[in-house]
């Protein structure tokens, strides 16, 4: 009887650990609706851009941008941005949207900010996700490359886009552990 009881609690807690896994990760697909500067040698207008955060913000966040050619560019070391005017970055501080253009970085459930380092360029992009109206906004730091003027945060892309619903697949495997669990206890109290 204390076997069955274990067996019953560990697939228990795997079956709510696995359902609370899916429900903590979303994934958002966009569309580059305006690209400009950097963004036009680096991606297009049309392109994608695809992001997926924890909504309990535990784990570090992913963001990729659909590049020229069909390439991808990828980001290290990304994590959620705080709503700060200068960011850390190793032994320097750079500013953030947040100094340069009054952009709102919070990491909340309206909006998710991803910050991340060009994974070739090494060059910091933000990337702001309005999840209320399913707009984004991305922004790259630039070193001053001549010593003339100070470093700059340049507006990158922006279009809309739309969250990933989990696939049906799992929500069935799911519900299908759900129900043997529910024939198992049936059975127990026979």
């Amino acid at each position: 009887m204390l076997i069955k009881t274990i067996k019953t609690l560990t697939l228990t807690v795997l079956a709510s650990v696995a359902i609370s896994v899916q429900a903590a990760t979303v994934q958002l697909t966009g569309t580059i609706n305006n690209c400009a500067g950097l963004c036009a040698v680096l991606s297009a207008s049309g392109n994608e851009v695809t992001a997926s955060f924890d909504d309990t913000f535990a784990s570090a966040p992913s963001l990729t941008i659909e590049g020229q050619g069909g390439g991808v560019l990828t980001f290290i070391n990304q994590m959620y941005a705080p709503n700060i005017s200068m960011m850390p970055l190793g032994a320097l501080s750079i500013p953030t949207p947040a100094l340069t253009h009054g952009v709102d970085l919070s990491s909340n459930a309206d909006q998710v900010s991803v910050f991340g380092l060009g994974s070739t360029t090494g060059a910091p992009v933000w990337g702001v996700f309005d999840l209320v109206n399913s707009t984004f906004e991305s922004y790259l730091f630039t070193p001053d490359s001549d010593g003339a003027g100070p470093p700059a945060v340049l507006f990158l892309a922006d279009g809309t886009f739309t969250t990933v619903p989990v696939p049906a697949a799992a929500w069935f495997m799911l519900s299908g552990l759900v129900g043997l669990f529910g024939a198992k206890r049936v059975q127990d109290k026979k």
